[in-house]
Order: C-alpha cells, then sequence, then structure tokens
C-alpha cells in the first residue's frame, strides 16, 4: 500500500492546502503540520587558489569539520574571495525540501534552532 500524497491547489478560503491521499481522500495541510528541531548550519561557499587550500591543509571540493588550526580561515575567505552563504544542517536541509516539495505558499513545514550572536549567526538570521 502506498502512501502518495497527491497535491491539488489550494483549499478556497480556509488558508490551507488541500490534499488527495491515494485512497482518494481529501487531506488539509495547516501551517507548522511538519517541524524540525536541529543544529542550523551556515555554509560558506568559495571558488579558492590552491594556495588558500595548502595554507590551511585543505583539499579541492571536500568538507571538514573546523579544527583550531582553521580559526582564521573564515575571516580570509571573506576578505580575498566573493563568498555565499547557504543555510545548512541536515535538519534544515531536509525541512526546506519537504516544504519545496509540498509546493504550498504557506509554512507547512517550520524550522527551529539556536544561532550564535556573531557575525555568521546574523547572515544566518536575514
Amino acid at each position: 500500500c502506498s502512501s502518495d500524497l497527491v497535491l491539488s491547489p489550494r483549499a478556497a478560503g480556509r488558508g490551507a492546502r488541500a490534499a488527495r491521499h491515494h485512497t482518494g481522500t481529501m487531506l488539509q495541510l495547516s501551517e507548522n503540520l511538519l517541524f524540525g528541531m536541529g543544529n542550523p548550519l551556515l555554509d560558506i561557499c568559495a571558488v579558492v587558489d590552491k594556495d588558500f587550500l595548502d595554507k590551511y591543509g585543505l583539499k579541492s571540493n571536500d568538507q571538514i569539520l573546523a579544527e583550531e588550526k582553521h580559526k582564521e580561515l573564515f575571516e580570509e575567505l571573506v576578505k580575498r574571495f566573493k563568498v555565499e552563504y547557504h543555510a545548512g544542517g541536515s535538519t534544515q536541509n531536509s525541512v526546506k525540501v519537504a516544504q519545496w516539495m509540498i509546493q504550498t505558499p504557506h509554512r507547512v513545514a517550520t524550522f527551529f534552532g539556536c544561532i550564535g550572536t556573531d557575525t555568521y549567526g546574523e547572515i544566518g538570521r536575514a
């Protein structure tokens, strides 16, 4: 038995998304139906040169858990290269994908987590 949902246009005037279960039963998807709580991360993406990678013992197209030796990396990265910031973390990514799959204009999927009070926390808040 499949549990597939087929989404239909927004339920008129009810502020909820209508969905048809595989059995034909209409479901109403309300705000905050899916709630995720986890650790939000801020991914910093940039194209850098080999000297920068070597300085911090990094490999191209890789990811790491930052250590003490990487502490100055972030400030230098932002000063020297064009960076892009992306919200991340497994829970937040999962909630974003679920919201995208539901394709409803209001918040069926909601994420909750804590961020720092530093510069990167402010960027993540935006």
